[in-house]
């Protein structure tokens, strides 16, 4: 059977991405719910509310298997719902040739703080200062240099796949 009515597809549709699929509903669209991995951490399945999507896919690493699961859908956007969903949201965007498509050239900006900071300078975009390092001694270092406080200091992704 052919499902007709277009539908958004929301990718990791966790925390405060659980509210996307209710207001898409409301609003006379089917979502589509896309795991962007296997194994989530049971703070984010606690958040996910399966009976707001028509279909709960699980991307397992191909992509093209992914794609024939969702060719009989019109699929009129793809929203990361939350960050672990961006990289994935922007490449299925990028290969469905979506109006709405970030790319993927600069996905890796859209999750990777250092990265957001990077992308910031090249544009002329007013940033806060950064440093990337995963050594203590580094970090300590690199405070005393700058001599500003308070220094904030946090992942390169904010929201994390661990189970």
């Amino acid at each position: 059977m052919r499902f007709n009515k277009k539908v958004f597809i929301i990718v990791d549709a966790y925390t405060t991405g659980r509210f996307l699929a209710p207001y898409l509903n409301a609003n006379g669209y089917a979502c589509i719910h896309i795991q962007s991995r296997e194994d989530v951490i049971s703070v984010y399945l606690a958040t996910f509310v399966r009976e707001n999507f028509v279909d709960n896919l699980i991307y397992q690493g191909d992509l093209q298997e992914l794609l024939n699961q969702l060719n009989h859908y019109e699929i009129k956007g793809i929203i990361p719902g939350s960050e672990t969903g961006v990289l994935l949201a922007d490449e299925l965007t990028e290969v469905l040739n979506l109006p709405t498509s970030n790319g993927t050239k600069a996905s890796l900006a859209r999750r990777d703080k250092y990265e957001m900071v990077n992308q910031l300078a090249k544009n002329n975009v007013k940033h806060a200062k950064s440093f990337k390092s995963n050594k203590l001694s580094e970090i300590l270092d690199c405070a005393k240099q700058w001599n500003r406080y308070p220094i904030v200091i946090k992942p390169l992704s904010g929201s994390v796949h661990t189970v």
